[in-house]
């Protein structure tokens, strides 16, 4: 009995010796801890709902999103968010809303047959619909996708806009573009003073789920419209006097493929081929381009554009010394789809579908990794 009492101590011992130990290690081992993420320099901003791209206008950064607009004035503090919208976003079509340093230009949800503009400041609201522009009037044709929106008198206070309309519901209706522009009186009322329209595409199109582009040089519009169905491509140019024409032979396919630097206009083809201009109206043909320039912007007299690689967007820029460009990649991954690059205050200001982010500029020029140089473009 005395045997097997001591034999129970001897195990209790060793079984209260080992618990300890075990407490003793837990207690001297640090946990493990996930390592931190990469502080690449990159601040974001969500907005809680799908944002269009940004614009630089006067003092001032202006994002559209889903749910109004938010303006900064200081791209380090809350943008201000006072004024309230709601935005159409369909995924087949291209609607997007357009601003100005006055005005946004927007479809609303439910009611996105017609356009409407809100002035900033007024906060009055006018809207456009097909029943402005006459025999084309129908309760099935829209109003929608805002093409360009700019400020054409300043001293008037004249605001033209160029949209699209059609008939989303019906397969093979034409496609219109239509114009119109809005004039503020000195009490901030709104009114319509001049309309019109062309035809831009026949009705042999199928206007689902398309691609498409606009960019304004000098006098004039460039809108690119592709259909990824019948791979049909056309190129309208609209012309402040209001003269209108297409451009033959021109496949632009991908949204992006028109872009501005030094003051000459680029045009990439579907065939990979690039055009320039330095007038709008003779083009040169360059050749064959291997890269394809989604929102391109020329910022500090670098050309910032964007790229796509298996889902990740990154951004590149090119810089010209002594008629050699020199292509650049900056340090940046970004998930959701840029649709936006800008430079504001000391800050370069990428958005995307998803959300606002923003880095300094400098810090980026002076961690760029070079990739290749070219002969200069455009000469």
């Amino acid at each position: 009995m005395k045997s097997i009492f001591k034999s129970y101590k001897i195990k209790q011992f060793v079984f209260y010796t080992i618990l300890v130990g075990l407490c003793f290690l837990l207690a001297t081992c640090k946990s493990p801890t996930k390592p931190p993420e990469k502080d690449d320099g990159w601040k974001r901003i969500d907005l809680g709902a799908r944002i269009f791209p940004g614009a630089i206008s006067s003092d001032r950064f202006y994002v559209a999103y889903e749910n109004g607009v938010a303006i900064f004035e200081d791209m380090t503090k809350p943008p201000d968010l006072e004024i309230k919208l709601d935005i159409v976003v369909l995924s087949i079509f291209p609607i997007r809303p357009r601003l100005t340093d006055k005005m946004i230009a927007y479809n609303r949800r439910g009611r996105s047959r017609n356009l409407y503009i809100l002035d900033f400041t007024s906060k009055n609201v006018i809207s456009v619909g097909t029943s402005d522009f006459g025999k084309y009037y129908d309760t099935e044709y829209s109003i929608y996708g805002v093409i360009q929106a700019i400020e054409l008198d300043p001293v008037n206070k004249i605001h033209r806009f160029y949209a699209k309309m059609t008939k989303i519901v019906e397969e093979g209706a034409p496609l219109f573009i239509v114009y119109f522009d809005i004039q503020i009186d000195n009490e901030n009322n709104m009114k319509l003073i001049d309309k019109g329209f062309w035809e831009f595409l026949t009705n042999d199109n199928i206007y689902i789920a398309p691609t498409e582009n606009s960019i304004r040089y000098k006098n004039m519009v460039f809108y690119s419209y592709f259909c990824a169905f019948t791979k049909e491509s056309t190129v309208a140019v609209i012309y402040d006097d209001l003269n209108f024409k297409i451009l033959e032979d021109f496949q632009i396919g991908f949204t992006g493929n028109f872009w501005i630097w030094k003051d000459i206009l680029y045009a990439r083809l579907t065939t990979g081929d690039l055009r320039f201009t330095k007038d709008g109206e003779n083009w040169i043909d360059f050749g064959s381009f291997e890269m394809g320039i989604a929102n391109g912007n020329e910022i500090d007299d670098y050309l910032f554009f964007s790229r796509g690689i298996n889902g990740i967007e990154y951004i590149y820029f090119y810089e010209e010394k002594n008629e050699i460009i020199y292509l650049y990649q900056i340090d940046s991954e970004f998930e959701g789809i840029i649709n936006s690059i800008n430079k504001y205050q000391e800050y370069l200001v990428i958005t995307t579908y998803r959300a606002i982010y923003y880095h300094l500029f400098d810090d980026l020029l002076n961690t760029k990794t070079f990739i290749k140089k070219y002969n200069f473009i455009g000469e």
